[in-house]
């Protein structure tokens, strides 16, 4: 693949997690990358009251609902092929990880969350989403 452009990965992802099939909407800010939950298959309880984010370590933030939520911060494009040093939230922990984003294609990423060094983490892979 070419060397992509710093906002190739800005728009629509799909991912799961406990709560089913997610949606993230990656987006520029302050020439760092951010992605928001906007979408989460599961996003109500049995009474139809939206699924909160619990597990947050900021107890302030566990009544605001998981469609929303900031999960992905302050990654940074390194003009060749990697979004780094940023922070990945992951809401079914309440964790948050270092992390890295490399895109092997136009419609698949791979988004690293780890402790410390990268090779002591987890990689996610997504794939491109339509919008909304």
């Amino acid at each position: 693949m070419a060397r992509p452009e710093a906002n190739a990965i800005c728009g629509f992802w799909e991912t799961k997690g406990k709560h089913g099939k997610a949606k993230v909407e990656i987006f520029e800010r302050d020439g760092k990358f951010h992605g928001k939950l906007v979408y989460v298959e599961n996003s109500t309880d049995a009474n139809g009251d939206p699924i909160l984010d619990v597990e947050n370590p900021d107890a302030a933030k566990r009544t605001q609902p998981l469609v929303g939520v900031e999960i992905m911060s302050n990654m940074a494009f390194d003009g060749r092929y990697k979004w780094e040093d940023g922070t990945a939230y992951d809401p079914d922990s309440g964790k948050t990880y270092k992390g890295n984003i490399k895109l092997p294609s136009p419609d698949k990423m791979k988004l690293r969350g780890f402790i410390g060094v990268s090779a002591l983490g987890r990689t996610e892979t997504w794939k491109r989403a339509a919008e909304g």
